[in-house]
This record gives C-alpha cells, structure tokens and sequence, in this order.
C-alpha cells in the first residue's frame, strides 16, 4: 500500500513501475473533502498567532489541523496554543517516528 498526498503524474507512473503496481489497482482523489471546513482569514502578520489563538479559543475541542511552512512554525504554533490552554502539538517530519506515532494516536 502507497499513499501520498502529493504526488505528480509522473511520480505515480514511477511509483507504479518500481512497485508493479496495475493501473486499476491506483487510485487518485480531488482536493475538496466535505467534511473538513478550510478557511483563510486576511490579517497582518504581527497579527498571526493572535488571530488564530481567538478561532480556536472559541471551539478548542474542535479538531484542528494549521498547516504552515516550516518545522520550527510548528513549534512556535503550538506553544502559543498549549499557552492559551488548547490541547496541541507540534507535527512535522523532524519528529522521530515514535513521537508522531504518539501524537496520532
């Protein structure tokens, strides 16, 4: 089993051929999910953390994921979080495996 969130057309035919994959056996989704609410909300950036502290003040047994760029983002997102009483973490590929295993669950 494959599953990437990411992957180009060619990177799915490379995938396919190194792992003798069928081509029915592939299958490839849109972005939209029904069930999940994205949002964007203009503001400065001095204005970031502030703005999302207050959404997620509102409803913090919500699940909610915030996407952002960098490793180190994350920490500092989720600090500020965990600040304000919110059930965070921190979730990015410099984790060992075990931590993020942890976190899933």
């Amino acid at each position: 089993l494959l599953l990437t969130a990411t992957a180009t057309p060619a990177v799915i035919e490379d995938m396919k051929n190194k792992f003798d994959i069928a081509s029915d056996h592939i299958t490839v989704t849109g972005f939209y999910r029904s069930n999940l609410d994205i949002s964007v909300i203009p503001c400065e950036e001095s204005e970031k953390q502030t703005q999302l502290n207050t959404i997620v003040a509102a409803a913090p047994k919500l699940p909610t994921i915030v996407y952002v760029t960098q490793q180190q983002t994350a920490e500092q997102v989720a600090k500020s979080l965990i600040h304000i009483g919110v059930n965070a973490h921190a979730y990015h590929a410099g984790m060992k495996s075990e931590v993020r295993e942890q976190i899933q669950q």
